[in-house]
């Protein structure tokens, strides 16, 4: 039976929808789908089923008559009804490999991951080719640009939305694996690691518009970003646990109960004196005894604050690069 348009569309939509499903190498499967299909061609044409001969030869010879009326219609719909469906499904292969591979990840923590330095013009990065994008209030996404953590649905609105490590973070991770990344910002300043556990307003809200990511992208949450800790260094209450390392751990745990095993990395506060004994505590995330596998912690070794708390813009995208660093040992 040859091959109609009808069959040609529904495997071009076919195609649409198990590509999203395949590795961003699907291009190259295209080419070479479409380069067998030549090669037997050929292999055909050197058989003399397509050559000159076989299409002008005499019909008053029996034999070629034969082959002009039998052999010639059956052998070329034979050949089509296998090229157009491959030719077709490499199209889509082709059209649709553009958002074949890309991840999702999440931006939380209070003011160092929402960005206080407001002068985003002097150390701006835009995303190369449109590979970071930003989940917005729309549930979509478009092109991330700072202050990412503008669509936060858990913000201080009477606080300065600045330059976070988002951006910068997204594009070292796509420059090293050459997938799209998603990104969801959602920081609040001035919050305990309390208020952050599963079944507060923060961590609803928080998994809300992940959940609500997870469905424009059509992806799963890949990993998380955590910085947190300058609201519970010096307080007396220290949330549900005794030491932040304790309450971290509870933490992360909780983030994976609801997104499953994801690599989670923190990052430490600015480098003074007073808070060098919770950086300690920060380090240990890389230390057997933490108990929680698959997180780590990015140093803010040499990273200047415009406050002696929040840092800077440039400081931010060099931890952003630190933080995708880690982040990598993790991704394949």
């Amino acid at each position: 039976m040859f091959f109609t348009f009808s069959n040609s569309k529904n495997i071009y939509i076919t195609g649409k929808v198990i590509v999203r499903s395949l590795p961003f190498q699907s291009v190259a499967l295209a080419y070479v789908l479409l380069e067998a299909g030549v090669k037997i061609l050929l292999r055909l044409h050197n058989k003399h089923i397509l050559n000159q001969e076989y299409f002008m030869s005499s019909p008053y010879s029996p034999k070629s008559a034969f082959n002009t009326v039998h052999t010639r219609p059956f052998e070329v719909a034979r050949i089509f009804k296998w090229l157009i469906p491959t030719a077709t499904l490499a199209i889509a292969l082709t059209a649709s490999s553009a958002v074949v591979a890309q991840d999702l990840y999440l931006v939380v923590g209070q003011s160092n991951a929402a960005g206080r330095d407001t002068d985003i013009r002097s150390t701006r990065a835009d995303s190369p080719d449109n590979s970071v994008l930003l989940f917005n209030n729309g549930n979509s996404f478009e092109v991330a640009e700072q202050p990412l953590n503008r669509y936060s649905n858990i913000r201080n609105v009477s606080q300065d939305l600045g330059v976070n490590m988002g951006l910068e973070f997204g594009i070292r991770m796509h420059e090293r694996t050459g997938r799209t990344i998603n990104l969801v910002v959602n920081a609040r300043g001035g919050t305990r690691i309390g208020e952050w556990r599963r079944g507060e307003e923060l961590f609803t809200d928080t998994a809300t518009r992940v959940r609500d990511a997870q469905s424009a992208c059509n992806c799963t949450l890949t990993g998380i970003v955590w910085h947190h800790g300058e609201a519970n260094i010096n307080s007396e209450e220290n949330s549900f646990t005794s030491s932040y390392f304790n309450s971290l751990a509870l933490l992360i745990n909780e983030f994976r109960a609801e997104f499953g095993p994801i690599p989670f990395i923190v990052g430490e506060v600015e480098r003074n004196r007073s808070n060098r004994s919770f950086n300690f505590e920060i380090r240990k995330v890389d230390n057997s005894s933490f108990g929680v596998p698959n997180v780590e912690w990015a140093r803010s070794e040499k990273l200047d604050t415009i406050d002696g708390t929040h840092f800077n813009a440039a400081s931010m995208r060099a931890f952003g690069r630190r933080y995708a660093n880690r982040m990598l040992e993790f991704i394949n």
